[in-house]
């Protein structure tokens, strides 16, 4: 037996030590459990606006502060939004799911900030998404559905979403529906504010950086 081979047993063996007082299973462990990611806490918009400087993007969901703030940074930004952005040369109504995501040939990096969390079919926008643009960075933001401040509030008997919002992810669920879309995560954070200790997987949100 080689030095790999019994390396595995006794991992293998230390494993079903750790579950027989969980009553758990192999299987179920390998299904069910997941380490949480020990990654760095960002601050989302910070973070996005440095990714950004000075590249030419495409915003989508871009109705807010937020894309005035990434147009006074970026060399171009493109937007697209289901509502009508007014004095905007560079934005185009869409809505997702409807209309096709239109395609700038100029465009390096797609920003998708908390957006999937408001469609109904988000494996059929990734898919178009990754099509329109298949290999400029992605970065793509939502909510944690575990944050501390979701607990907070389901503690006093009351749920506190937007209710425009459809889905909640968790990393595993977003790790998982990246995944079978065709979609490699590059980069992993936790995203909230910095003022907040949280512990690992509480935190308000998650960023990934895609292709």
């Amino acid at each position: 037996m080689s030095q790999v081979q019994e390396t595995s047993l006794s991992q293998l063996y230390h494993r079903v030590l750790d579950l027989i007082p969980t009553g758990r299973t192999l299987d179920y462990d390998d299904k069910m459990i997941t380490d949480i990611p020990d990654v760095e806490v960002i601050e989302r918009r910070t973070f996005i606006l440095k990714q950004c400087l000075d590249k030419v993007i495409l915003d989508v969901g871009c109705k807010g502060s937020f894309h005035a703030e990434l147009k006074a940074v970026t060399k171009k930004c493109y937007g697209i939004d289901r509502d009508i952005v007014k004095e905007d040369p560079d934005f185009k109504q869409v809505v997702i799911g409807k209309d096709p995501i239109p395609i700038y040939e100029d465009v390096e990096i797609v920003v998708c900030g908390e957006v999937i969390e408001h469609l109904s079919n988000p494996g059929m926008f990734l898919d178009e998404l990754r099509t329109s643009y298949p290999t400029q960075m992605k970065i793509i933001s939502v909510p944690n559905a575990f944050s501390n401040g979701h607990q907070g509030w389901i503690k006093k008997g009351q749920e506190n979403t937007n209710k425009d919002h459809v889905a909640y992810y968790t990393y595993v669920t977003l790790k998982g529906l990246l995944s079978k879309h065709g979609y490699k995560i590059e980069e992993f954070y936790w995203y909230d504010n910095p003022e907040h200790i949280q512990i690992q997987g509480l935190n308000e949100g998650m960023v990934v950086v895609t292709v």
